[in-house]
């Protein structure tokens, strides 16, 4: 081999060398090319959540309770709609009935003496519905107001349920202080053994510059019905008043018809009634 063979060879193999040197001088490790790899990942994460965050809208703020109360309530009964309920019963010859402090009124009002049509307690009022004598009036902050969504306090009651024999009579009240005891709704009941009904009076003391137009309503729901047949009793359904001396009676006759009057004067008794029972 000459001279110039041996020094081209030379410089071939040079040049491969430094080749090679510089090829694995840039390429990291297999530990570094992981770390490179989840560092690369972890950014790409980063990224995405960081996306998410600006692009995804913000949950709802749940509102507090009470702000809810306020606003359905006004400034005069919310504090009479977050009370724990409390209840008792009174028991007579004729009937069981059990009070709720949960509006003030009747929660059930069973027949002793009668059942349903599969034997099971005859239990007047469906207590799934809003429960019967609710008063519904406007205030004056502008809120439409139904007791049976207010609580209200039992008064002149015994330590414990009461039974009611012989010619026993019982009274008490159920009052929602609106304003401490300056202004406030009372509900008087008396009931009397021996007999299938009581006396309910309600009276709104010092409840003029509250109540929107001093003026207030009482709502009647339809006895719950207690046959198997409920379409038939059902069609037996009627309601009746006595306004101005007058008996006016509304009936069932079309499931499709709503009848809706006004009737102006005084109003001395209202009822509704199905197959066996009237109220």
């Amino acid at each position: 081999m000459d001279r110039q063979s041996l020094i081209g060879f030379i410089l071939i193999a040079i040049v491969f060398m430094v080749w090679m040197y510089f090829s694995m001088d840039q390429t990291p490790p297999p530990e570094e090319q992981d770390q490179q790899a989840t560092e690369q990942t972890t950014e790409q994460d980063t990224d995405s959540q960081a996306a998410d965050q600006e692009f995804k809208p913000s949950a709802p703020v749940e509102e507090p309770d009470s702000v809810k109360y306020d606003r359905q309530f006004g400034r005069w009964f919310t504090h009479l709609a977050q009370k724990p309920e409390e209840t008792f019963t009174v028991t007579t010859d004729a009937y069981t009935a059990i009070f709720t402090t949960k509006g003030g009124g009747i929660k059930r009002w069973t027949l002793n003496e009668f059942s349903t049509w599969n034997n099971d307690p005859l239990q007047l009022i469906d207590w799934k519905l809003a429960s019967d004598l609710n008063l519904f009036f406007g205030t004056a902050d502008g809120k439409l107001i139904d007791s049976k969504d207010i609580y209200f306090e039992f008064r002149d009651l015994p330590g414990s349920d009461v039974v009611l024999e012989d010619s026993a009579t019982f009274t008490f009240k159920a009052v929602a202080p609106v304003v401490g005891d300056s202004a406030m709704i009372i509900r008087t009941y008396t009931l009397r053994n021996g007999t299938y009904d009581f006396e309910l009076d309600v009276e709104m003391r010092n409840m003029g510059a509250i109540i929107a137009n001093n003026e207030y309503q009482v709502s009647i729901h339809s006895l719950a019905l207690t046959e198997k047949n409920t379409v038939d009793e059902a069609s037996f359904a009627e309601a009746n008043a006595q306004i101005k001396g007058d008996r006016i009676g509304v009936d069932a006759s079309d499931i499709e018809e709503i009848y809706k009057e006004n009737l102006d004067g005084t109003t001395h008794w209202v009822s509704t009634h199905n197959k066996y029972f009237l109220n």
